[in-house]
C-alpha cells in the first residue's frame, strides 16, 4: 500500500484535497494524497454499486431489499471519514516530503471496503450456494436438505466472517480519527453490536407494543386506553392475574424455602454432591417435558379403579387425606384457604380470591424444576460464611436453631434477595406449565397465555396491552435487583 508523491517539492494543500473530494468523490482526494490503492477500491466499489443497479437490480431486489441504500449511506461516511481526516494526512504529507506512505499513514478506506464486500457477496456468493445446495441434494436426495445444508454452511462461514470483517473495519475506521479520541470511541464501538442487538429485538419491540396498545383490533384507529380498560374489566384477565400473584407467593415460597432447606441439611454431609446433583436433575428438562411428566404423575381415574398416576396411587396405597379417595389434581378447582367472608362482603368475588388446589399443583410442578436451582445458589452462599464464626456460636452455647437464626439467616439474606427476585420475574412470566398442562382451561390461565389468546385470537391491541401490564410488573422487580447488585458491588 504505497504510493509516490510528486508536484513542487511535494508540498500538499488542504484546500485542493477538500477541492478534490469535491469534484471526484470516488478517492480523487486520496490520489491526490498519494494514496492510489484506497483510491482504486472507491472505483471499484462505484463501479460495484452503479453497475449491480444497471444490471442486477431485480435480482439484488428480490434478495437484498435496499442494499443500495446501505452501501450509499457507507460510501458517504467513509466521506465524512476521510474529509475529517485529511488536515491531519496533509499535515503527514508535507512532514513526509518525498517518502512513501506506508499503511500506517493513510489508512484504507474501510466502509468502501465493506461497500465491495456487500456487492461481491450479492454477486458471487447466491450461485455458489446454489450450486452447493445441489451437491448436496444429490448427495442427501433430497432438494429441500440440499437447501437447508447450504444455508448451515452460509451461516457457519458467513457469522465469523461478519465478526472478524467488523472487528478489522472498526480498527480501520478509527485509524481515521487522532490518538486522543481513539481511547474513547473504541469502547463504544464495540458495544455497538450489542447495543444494537438490545435495541432491535428489545427496546424497538417494546416500543412499538407500547404503541400498538393503544390502537384497534387492526391497528389502523387509535383507541387511547380502551385495550387497558378492557384488561381491567375482564373477568378472565383478571382470573390470570390473580394466578400470577399466586404464583408469584407460592413459587417463590416454594423453590426458596426448598432450596435453602435442601443446601443447609446437604452441608457438610458425604453424600452431599451426589444428592444435590439428583435435586438439580428436573433444570435439566424443559418446561413442556415436565409438564406432560407430571400430567402423568397426577393422572387420576374413578374411584375405586385402578390408579395409573404415581401421586393417587401412592395415596390409596397409604390412605388419602382427602375423604380417603384419589384426586384429579389438574381439574380440582376447590378453594384451598377457604376464604369464606369475601364472598359476602363483594358480590362476584369468589372467583377472584380462591386459591384453588389445581393451581397449586401447577405451581409445584414450576417448583419441583426450580428448587435445584435455588439450592445451588444458596448452597454457594452458605458455603461462603466463614466456618470459624458458626463454631464460635456453638462454643459459646448456641444451638443449631440460634445458630441458622442469628448468625446464617442473616448472612445469606443478600443471596435469598437475589434469588427470590429471580424467582418473582418467573414467575411473573410463567407459561410454559399452563399451557402444556391445562392450555389455560379450569381457571389456570396467566398473564403470558392470556396474552397469547388474545393474539391467537386476532386481537392485537388487547394482546399488546396484556403484554405491557406483564412488563410493568416485571421491570420494578428489575430495578430492585439491579440496585442490589450495585450496592453489593460498592461494598466490595
Amino acid at each position: 500500500m504505497t504510493g509516490g508523491m510528486t508536484g513542487a517539492g511535494g508540498a500538499r494543500d488542504i484546500r485542493t484535497a477538500y477541492l478534490a473530494m469535491l469534484g471526484g468523490p470516488v478517492g480523487a482526494h486520496r490520489w491526490y494524497l498519494g494514496h492510489r490503492f484506497a483510491c482504486a477500491a472507491y472505483v471499484v466499489a462505484l463501479a460495484l454499486f452503479v453497475g449491480s443497479f444497471l444490471l442486477f437490480r431485480e435480482r439484488v431486489e428480490a434478495g437484498f431489499g435496499q442494499l443500495w441504500l446501505v452501501a450509499l449511506a457507507l460510501f458517504i461516511g467513509q466521506l465524512l471519514l476521510d474529509a475529517m481526516a485529511i488536515p491531519r494526512w496533509v499535515a503527514l504529507a508535507n512532514r513526509s516530503g518525498e517518502q512513501r506512505y506506508t499503511e500506517e499513514d493513510i489508512p484504507w478506506p474501510p466502509l468502501v471496503i465493506a461497500v465491495i464486500a456487500m456487492f461481491a457477496f450479492v454477486l458471487v456468493v447466491p450461485p455458489l450456494l446454489g450450486v452447493l445446495g445441489g451437491v448436496l441434494g444429490q448427495a442427501f436426495g433430497s432438494a429441500r436438505i440440499g437447501a437447508q445444508g447450504a444455508l448451515v454452511v452460509l451461516v457457519l462461514i458467513g457469522v465469523p466472517t461478519v465478526l472478524v470483517g467488523y472487528i478489522v473495519l472498526t480498527e480501520q475506521a478509527l485509524r481515521h480519527f487522532p490518538p486522543r479520541f481513539q481511547t474513547g470511541m473504541r469502547p463504544w464501538l464495540w458495544l455497538f453490536p450489542a447495543l444494537a442487538f438490545l435495541f432491535i429485538f428489545l427496546v424497538y419491540p417494546t416500543i412499538l407494543t407500547f404503541i400498538r396498545s393503544l390502537q384497534d383490533q387492526s391497528g389502523t384507529t387509535f383507541v387511547g386506553l380502551a385495550n387497558y380498560e378492557w384488561f381491567v374489566g375482564s373477568e378472565g384477565a383478571l382470573v390470570a392475574l390473580r394466578n400470577n400473584m399466586l404464583w408469584l407467593v407460592f413459587f417463590t415460597l416454594m423453590t426458596v424455602g426448598f432450596g435453602l432447606a435442601i443446601a443447609i441439611l446437604l452441608d457438610r454431609v458425604r453424600y452431599e454432591s451426589a444428592a444435590k446433583t439428583v435435586i438439580f436433575v428436573p433444570m435439566a428438562i424443559s418446561f413442556v417435558a415436565a409438564a406432560v411428566i407430571w400430567r402423568f404423575m397426577y393422572d387420576w381415574s374413578i374411584p375405586g379403579t385402578p390408579q395409573t398416576g404415581t401421586v393417587n396411587a401412592l395415596l390409596v396405597t397409604l390412605g388419602s387425606p382427602v375423604d380417603m379417595q384419589p384426586i384429579d389434581w389438574v381439574r380440582d378447582q376447590r378453594n384451598m384457604l377457604g376464604l369464606l367472608p369475601l364472598p359476602d362482603l363483594i358480590p362476584g368475588i369468589e372467583r377472584l380470591t380462591q386459591v384453588a388446589l389445581n393451581n397449586i399443583s401447577l405451581i409445584f410442578v414450576g417448583a419441583w424444576m426450580w428448587t435445584g436451582f435455588c439450592m445451588v445458589i444458596l448452597s454457594a452462599g452458605l458455603k461462603g460464611i466463614s466456618t470459624e464464626l458458626l463454631e464460635a456460636a456453638r462454643v459459646d452455647g448456641a444451638n443449631e436453631w440460634q445458630v441458622f437464626r442469628r448468625i446464617i439467616l442473616p448472612l445469606l439474606m443478600p443471596t435469598i434477595a437475589v434469588v427470590s427476585t429471580t424467582m418473582i420475574i418467573f414467575a411473573l412470566k410463567t407459561f410454559d406449565i399452563p399451557y402444556a398442562m391445562t392450555a389455560g382451561t379450569l381457571d389456570t390461565q396467566v398473564v403470558a397465555l392470556e396474552m397469547w389468546n388474545q393474539f391467537r385470537f386476532n386481537q392485537y391491541g388487547r394482546a399488546s396491552a396484556v403484554a405491557v401490564v406483564l412488563l410493568a410488573a416485571i421491570v420494578p422487580v428489575m430495578l430492585i435487583n439491579i440496585r442490589r447488585f450495585r450496592e453489593q458491588e460498592a461494598m466490595r
